[in-house]
């Protein structure tokens, strides 16, 4: 059988659009792939829709503490005396 040039040529062609398809098809995928992945990994992302919501605290208005906070101690300590300079003496 004899070597048909002009089918050689063709095919060869044919061969590297496919090849450039193929990259680029896939690279597409890939970025799209990583977009999901962003989306989906940083902080703040939608929770799946069976996630359980976090139950309200109850504070009452004009509360004070805020909730989780521990309560503040009602005896206040006098404030070291300071030097000329800024600094805190020691007390003595």
């Amino acid at each position: 059988m004899v070597k048909n040039p002009l089918l050689s040529l063709w095919l060869s062609a044919a061969n590297a659009w496919a090849g450039g398809a193929r990259s680029f098809w896939s690279s597409e995928a890939r970025r799209q792939q990583n977009a999901i992945l962003k989306a989906v990994t940083k902080p703040g992302a939608a929770k799946p829709a069976g996630a359980a919501k976090p139950k309200a605290s109850k504070v009452k208005p004009g509360s004070k503490s805020s909730p989780g906070s521990a309560p503040k101690s009602s005896h206040k300590s006098s404030p070291k005396p300071r030097s000329k300079s800024g600094r805190r003496t020691s007390g003595r």
